[in-house]
């Protein structure tokens, strides 16, 4: 709210009444004039209460005529209020992975600074569960599991957010050639079959792959072999050749994960497994 008096009108030069406060609130003003004094007063409770504004009074010529009017201005850098808390990570370490079966706790709590009312918002794998904005996680298989908190009050379109990061060993280590299988998603054993994701393990072997995303299938090729798997299907085509798969292909965190031992022997390659040590080693 500003004001101005007949000499000022048409110009930029005003007298401020106060700030706005940044929410999305109706704020009623009243304007009172004593004598030479001005004062204003405004409500963010439809008028139940009213508080002096950060510039209250001015000074008006008494026989001057009082120009009022709003003026909305936008404040470069203004963010949301909210914020997490030290973030309480239990179940793990820093810098090191938790094992499949082991649970990790995190705490999402966040406070407001003006004691806003806050929401969460969370993107967590499916198998977390959340309970008073803490986050709890049994992994059943390896990989990289992201956990996302957003947390806003009614005042803001943008949330404040927070992701967590926890890498979870699969249990499972591969070795093509002595050189140990790298990949964003752990193997991992279902059905007592070793699942990896197929574009990691068909590279290191030196084949192609192509996603079929209408047929839901991938097709591996190499040196004139064909494989084709279909996503949840518990066979395949080698060379056209219909094959039982003991696993099927699976979709685990938007990876294709593929049973080693059938892609790899159908690629001519030798597979020792190792019970003891949890090994998969393949020999070209």
């Amino acid at each position: 709210l500003v004001s101005h008096n007949s000499a000022q009108e048409g110009s930029t030069t005003s007298y401020w009444a106060g700030d706005m406060n940044n929410k999305a609130v109706p704020i009623d003003y009243i304007i009172e004039r004593r004598g030479d004094v001005v004062e204003y007063w405004y409500s963010l409770d439809g008028g139940k209460t009213y508080s002096q504004t950060s510039k209250a009074v001015n000074t008006i010529p008494a026989n001057a005529a009082m120009y009022v009017g709003v003026a909305m201005t936008c404040q470069g850098g203004e963010v949301n209020t909210a914020h997490f808390e030290d973030l309480t990570i239990d179940g793990n370490l820093a810098g090191k992975s938790i094992d499949v079966g082991d649970t990790v706790t995190i705490d999402f709590t966040a406070s407001d600074k003006d004691g806003d009312e806050l929401t969460y918002e969370y993107d967590i794998p499916d198998d977390a569960v959340v309970k008073d904005n803490t986050v709890s996680f049994t992994p059943s298989y390896g990989g990289s599991f992201l956990f996302t908190a957003s947390v806003n009050d009614k005042y803001h379109s943008e949330p404040v957010r927070k992701v967590v990061k926890v890498n979870v060993n699969g249990g499972v280590k591969v070795y093509i050639n002595g050189s140990p299988l790298e990949s964003d998603v752990a193997p991992y054993i279902s059905n007592e079959c070793t699942l990896v994701p197929i574009r990691a393990i068909s590279e290191r072997l030196g084949a192609t792959v192509n996603w079929d995303a209408v047929k839901r299938n991938v097709i591996i090729e190499k040196d004139g072999t064909e494989i084709v798997l279909v996503i949840d299907s518990d066979s395949a085509l080698v060379d056209h050749t219909p094959i039982s798969l003991e696993q099927p292909a699976v979709i685990t965190q938007s990876r294709t994960m593929v049973p080693i031992r059938f892609v790899a022997e159908a690629l001519g390659c030798k597979v020792d497994w190792d019970e003891e040590t949890k090994t998969v080693t393949i020999t070209e």
